[in-house]
């Protein structure tokens, strides 16, 4: 069975996958790839300063605050201990979610 263009071994759309559909649209793969990084970049940037990031269409990126919490090692079954921490969630648009949900 072959597997899509659009993904790589492990079945997964990647940033490379990303920077040759950039580069089919405008025609330069190394302009795509710079753009790619600068835009993924620009994005970390605003999610790390303002700990928000919305995108009218797709969904927002959202810095969350986890706290402490009591879990276990589903090796051993011993209790183990996991630290407060800080974690990105996101979130889809509606319209989004209704394109995912028609295809």
């Amino acid at each position: 069975m072959s597997r899509p263009a659009d993904v790589n071994k492990a079945g997964k759309f990647v940033r490379n996958n990303l920077v040759g559909h950039v580069a089919e649209r405008i025609g330069d793969r190394v302009a795509a790839k710079k753009l790619v990084a600068t835009m993924l970049d620009v994005c970390l940037e605003a999610i790390v300063r303002d700990r928000i990031l919305s995108l009218r269409g797709f969904g927002r990126f959202e810095v969350v605050e986890r706290a402490a919490r009591k879990a276990r090692n589903p090796k051993t079954g011993e209790p183990a201990y996991v630290r407060a921490h800080a974690a990105v969630v996101f979130r889809p648009s509606e319209t989004l979610k209704s394109d995912i949900t028609v295809a």
